[in-house]
């Protein structure tokens, strides 16, 4: 028997029930050595939040009688240049027994309001083991754009020999690396399957290479391929890395097309991973597209996806 749910916006004094919805549900899709277990014992992040969203008036709750069975807040804001709303992965939870009715019941509700603002775009953040979630997304009409994925240290094997250099970029660099990069913009760019990437000016380029985080791959004098890894400076709670994690981001990572399937970018994860351990590093986070073929091989074959995020667009006819 289905339980008769209310839904309501959500008040302070409902925070905590929420949280322990959350915890649980962290607990039971990421108790692994890959995921940092930080945010079971350290809600504050959340709770702040969650305190935000409760002021914005975009975050409401499910009872069943006088308990909380699930809880769902959201951002809105520009995606792409389209008013979007976004679940976000600390933004909801909800009893396992009846799962499906109750987060069916919460995004009815939030959803209505999306498209009565003309929010057409609707994204939701999950945890990836979770497949009695995913499925009813999947049903619902969402579909999986995006992963992100970590990965302990203890993980990656040292390989024996590499054909290739494989070094820190240097200033020196800097014409090479534009150029490398800029393909790597219009490769993606030119793909109607991904996301949209921005150029990079020679500025921001060198105070990357300042920084001594990109590693390069070289073929004699080519550069054919580099990664950037950063330190987290403090905890996300997008992703939830926590501080002092390695981050695979700002320029990502690239191998030139002639070059893939050759390990180059094997060998540079192994670089990136040293770089990690030299600092005292135990995660590495990465996310990628999934439309990316070439990215959902690699990165899954080396890191453990965390949290999917999922995409739907409405009718834009659906309010009229």
């Amino acid at each position: 028997m289905y339980p008769e749910l209310h839904i309501n916006d959500m008040k302070k004094e409902d925070i905590d029930q929420a949280v322990e919805l959350w915890v649980k549900q962290y607990q039971l899709y990421c108790n692994r050595e890959e995921f940092p277990q930080y945010w079971i014992a350290n809600t504050a992040e959340i709770e702040s939040l969650l305190e935000k969203q409760i002021q914005n008036h975009t975050a409401v709750i499910a009872r069943d009688g006088n308990q909380i069975v699930g809880f769902m807040g959201y951002f809105m804001f520009d995606f792409h240049n389209e008013k979007s709303a976004l679940c976000n992965i600390t933004s909801h939870a909800a009893a396992e027994r009846y799962k499906e009715q109750i987060y069916l019941a919460l995004y009815k509700h939030v959803s209505k309001k999306w498209v009565e603002n003309n929010i057409f775009n609707h994204l939701w953040m999950f945890f990836d083991q979770d497949t009695r979630l995913k499925s009813f997304l999947y049903d619902m009409g969402f579909g999986s754009y995006l992963a992100d994925s970590y990965s302990r240290l203890n993980s990656f094997d040292s390989l024996q020999s590499c054909p290739y250099q494989i070094r820190l970029a240097a200033l020196d660099d800097l014409q090479d690396m534009q150029s490398l990069v800029s393909e790597s913009v219009l490769y993606y760019n030119m793909e109607p399957l991904f996301l949209k990437r921005e150029t990079v000016s020679d500025e921001n380029l060198c105070e990357l290479i300042k920084r001594d985080n990109i590693f390069i791959a070289c073929d004699g004098d080519k550069i054919i391929g580099f990664m950037n890894i950063n330190i987290a400076e403090k905890n996300d709670l997008e992703n939830l890395s926590v501080k002092n994690c390695g981050l695979i981001d700002e320029l990502g990572a690239y191998i030139k097309p002639e070059y893939r399937g050759k390990q180059v970018g094997v060998h540079l994860l192994n670089a990136v991973a040293g770089y990690c351990r030299s600092n005292l590093i135990d995660w590495i986070h990465v996310d990628f597209e999934t439309a990316n073929p070439f990215a959902n091989r690699f990165w899954r074959k080396y890191f453990t996806p965390m949290i999917s995020s999922v995409r739907r667009t409405i009718n834009k006819d659906t309010n009229s």
